[in-house]
């Protein structure tokens, strides 16, 4: 959530879409101004991230074909391995804020 509060270096990356991947109540604020995706996964072993994966690839492709930037954040607990679960296929084009 903090990185969302960091506007202008968002702003700077050209970021347009948000993926949040988490089960919390979000400030609305933060997104009004970016197309936003939330994945509602629980911090635990056995959440299946893998079911998302078509719906998050849609999000990001047509974010990156429409010339936009993707951010993608979840909660501090899980996991960095749902990172890569949503931005593997955009590897090429990926870069940390």
């Amino acid at each position: 959530m903090y990185a969302l509060r960091r506007r202008e270096a968002l702003k700077k990356a050209g970021v347009t879409h948000v993926v949040s991947v988490l089960r919390l109540p979000l400030d609305k604020e933060l997104f009004v101004q970016y197309q936003h995706k939330i994945v509602q996964v629980d911090d635990v072993e056995d959440e299946n991230l893998l079911e998302h994966f078509a719906d998050t690839n849609k999000f990001i492709s047509d974010a990156l074909k429409s010339g936009g930037a993707v951010l993608i954040h979840w909660f501090v607990k899980h996991s960095p391995a749902c990172l890569g679960c949503f931005s593997t296929p955009w590897a090429p084009g990926f870069t940390v804020l």
